[in-house]
């Protein structure tokens, strides 16, 4: 097995705040990431940071959003009723508003 290198990468908290990771790889691949970050005139970081922000885009929902995914998976869980017609919803009504 190869020898394993270290490489710091910084990796992003709340907007302003970043934490240091410590990632082990061959000196090989340290070498790559840095040659691709350079081609893209990016930071090692920054290339990774792009890697998981496209990979997992961030989604956030709303309130009326989690309530809306919530009232469907009830839904899903729900007994089937049958439906009935307009007219046969009129009709049983009216026979009842004039019985």
């Amino acid at each position: 097995m190869g020898k394993f290198n270290q490489i710091d990468i910084f990796t992003t908290l709340p907007a302003h705040m970043k934490t240091r990771l410590t990632v082990s790889l061959k000196q090989r691949d340290i070498d790559r990431a840095k040659r691709r970050a350079k081609a893209k005139g990016i930071s090692v970081s920054k290339m990774i940071e792009e890697i998981f922000e496209e990979s997992e885009p961030a989604v956030s929902i709303t309130e009326t959003q989690g309530a809306a995914q919530w009232l469907l998976a009830r839904l899903k869980q729900a007994k089937y009723t049958q439906t009935k017609s307009d007219s046969d919803l009129i009709h049983t009504h009216v026979k009842r508003k004039f019985a």
